[in-house]
């Protein structure tokens, strides 16, 4: 099976100087763990939920932040990011891409089409959602 087949297709970006605190927010209103970030169109970076996490003071945007806090909400994506991104093509099995995910220990892998654009991503719980409709055809 390609994974083609059940990767989410045109997934949000961003672009490199989107704010943390900007970056967060379309992952939380999106419902996505995952953001690629582009530059002129071309994929330089990942950034994750748990990227957010690690750069972002937890006092930040409280009554008990001070100045250093909150600037953590400015940091931009091209500070944050991943920039060594393992990626995949349309044409990439699904169990390439598995080995890829567990070789590397990541759960995301953007999907780029033959002319190297981002056209979809791919995480773990997609591939779990695939194996389990799978599995309940089986039971």
């Amino acid at each position: 099976m390609k994974i083609s087949k059940i990767m989410k297709h045109n997934p949000r970006t961003v672009n490199m100087d989107k704010t943390l605190a900007e970056i967060e927010n379309i992952m939380t209103k999106s419902c996505i763990e995952h953001l690629p970030v582009l530059n002129n169109g071309v994929l330089v970076g990942i950034i994750s939920n748990l990227d957010i996490k690690s750069y972002k003071s937890m006092k930040a945007g409280t009554v008990a932040s001070d100045r250093k806090d909150d600037l953590t909400l400015e940091l931009k994506a091209f500070q944050i990011m991943t920039r060594d991104v393992f990626t995949v093509t349309e044409e990439t099995s699904l169990i390439d891409t598995i080995r890829i995910m567990i070789e590397k220990q990541i759960h995301c892998l953007p999907v780029l089409s033959k002319a190297g654009r981002v056209v979809g991503i791919v995480s773990s719980t997609d591939i779990l959602r695939s194996y389990m409709v799978i599995a309940e055809l089986f039971e």
